[in-house]
């Protein structure tokens, strides 16, 4: 008999983030003599693929046509059509877009469905952001299991009234030492002599990550005279405005908008304290 099918459903959108960097650990380390897993991205016509993800799957990777919400129905019986070709299959919902397409199909179709919820932005978000993210919730409920990544995402599930919930802490594979040239160049760039504090986060720059909290941080503790700079590394809408603070607390020689980087590894080594 062969092993149950997982059909991992994410929209693929330009950039990764959490959800990918997730499912890439998924294709690594999963046991395929019990799981059978197949990536299966909603992607819009002509649009761009996350960097790297289709390599950790491999050829276990379908697409369906997504072309806006008013596609999620034919979505629904594209995936459920790819579901038949198992005896046994789990949908494995990482966004909005799949938990949608996951929640048309269960209405009609019964099969089990587990919702990863990444975390939410709230009154950070606005527009149809904001919007997609309350929808998310309310799909989120209707699954068979919501699976989260730590205690307190757990509790601002249990907040909305989700229950059927569990806590499956998120590990990563420890990468092997980043050359020292490397982080010796990027300490330079961000001014850092031997005795500096560099404080970085890691992060896509929005409202709801907080990059600005940790901007009027260091300028505080600039002012009380600490030799700390800052390296903020990732890309988002939070720029412009990120931007404009540093030349307004003297800070742009003091913290480097690093943008977005497919290796973050010698940025964190570059780091002597992360910021969460």
């Amino acid at each position: 008999m062969s092993p149950p099918s997982v059909l991992v459903v994410k929209g693929n959108y330009v950039r990764a983030g959490g959800p990918e960097t997730l499912i890439e650990s998924t294709f690594t380390w999963i046991d395929r003599r019990r799981f059978s897993p197949t990536l299966v991205l909603l992607q819009k016509p002509g649009g761009p693929d996350v960097p790297g993800l289709r390599a950790k799957a491999g050829s276990a990777v379908r697409e369906i046509r997504w072309s806006g919400l008013a596609a999620a129905p034919t979505a629904s019986a594209a995936l459920e059509r790819m579901a038949r070709q198992s005896d046994q299959c789990l949908i494995d919902a990482h966004d909005m877009r799949a938990n949608l397409t996951a929640y048309l199909l269960t209405r009609v179709r019964r099969r089990p469905w587990i919702a990863r919820a990444h975390g939410w932005l709230g009154h950070t978000h606005s527009g149809r952001w904001l919007l997609y993210e309350r929808i998310e919730q309310y799909l989120v409920k209707k699954a068979d299991l919501v699976l989260v990544g730590c205690e307190s995402a757990r509790q601002e599930c249990e907040s909305l009234g989700i229950r059927r919930l569990r806590v499956v802490l998120q590990g990563i594979e420890l990468p092997s030492p980043p050359p020292a040239e490397a982080v010796r160049r990027i300490r330079e760039q961000a001014g850092a002599g031997p005795g500096t504090i560099v404080v970085g986060v890691v992060g896509r720059l929005h409202p709801g990550k907080g990059q600005d909290i940790l901007v009027r941080a260091i300028a505080q503790l600039r002012q009380r005279g600490l030799d700390v700079r800052g390296l903020l590394v990732g890309e988002g809408p939070l720029r412009p405005e990120l931007e404009r603070l540093l030349i307004q607390l003297d800070l742009s020689g003091a913290v480097i908008l690093a943008g977005y980087q497919s290796d973050m590894v010698p940025h964190l080594a570059a780091m002597d304290i992360v910021a969460i």
